[in-house]
C-alpha cells in the first residue's frame, strides 16, 4: 500500500508503524509519485485501487486525475473523494471541487473510465457521488 501527503506530520501512529503501508511526503501531483505507482505496479501486478482526498479545489482533483491517466489501466478503480460538496447535496458555499473535477475530466476524456454506480450506492449514502470510476 502507498500513501501520499504533502503534510507527514499529519500521518496516524498505526499508518507510520504498520510495515504494509509505504509513505511519500510528496505532492500527489508530483512524478515521483506516478513513478513509484508504477513502480509498484510492476513489482506487484494487479488492478490498483486508487483514491483521491487532498486539496479538494476542482483545479487540484483535475490535475491528479490528468496525473493518473497514464498511470492508471483497465480494471482499476478510482474514488474521487467528497465530491458530495459544493452542493451536492452539502457545504453549497465550498465552490468548484471534486465533483465538477469529474465532470470536467470526463468531458475531456470520456472513454477514460466507467462510473461505477453499484458501489457508489452500496450502502445508501456516498461522500462521493460520481466519483467510483473503473477505468476501461
Amino acid at each position: 500500500m502507498l500513501t501520499v501527503d504533502i503534510d507527514g506530520s499529519t500521518c496516524a501512529a498505526e499508518v507510520v508503524a504498520d510495515p504494509r503501508i509505504e509513505r511519500m511526503v510528496e505532492s500527489s501531483l508530483s512524478e515521483a509519485v506516478a513513478d513509484r505507482i508504477r513502480a509498484m505496479r510492476s513489482a506487484q501486478p494487479g488492478a490498483v485501487f486508487a483514491i483521491l482526498d487532498g486539496d479538494h479545489s476542482m483545479e487540484h482533483v483535475l490535475a491528479e486525475m490528468e496525473s493518473l491517466r497514464d498511470v492508471l489501466e483497465s480494471g482499476d478503480v478510482l474514488i474521487v473523494e467528497d465530491s458530495n460538496v459544493n452542493g451536492h447535496p452539502v457545504v453549497p458555499a465550498f465552490g468548484p471541487g471534486p465533483f465538477e473535477a469529474i465532470r470536467e475530466y470526463t468531458r475531456r476524456w470520456p472513454t477514460d473510465y466507467e462510473r461505477d454506480s453499484e458501489h457508489e450506492t452500496k450502502f445508501g449514502f456516498t461522500f462521493a457521488p460520481e466519483g467510483w470510476l473503473r477505468r476501461r
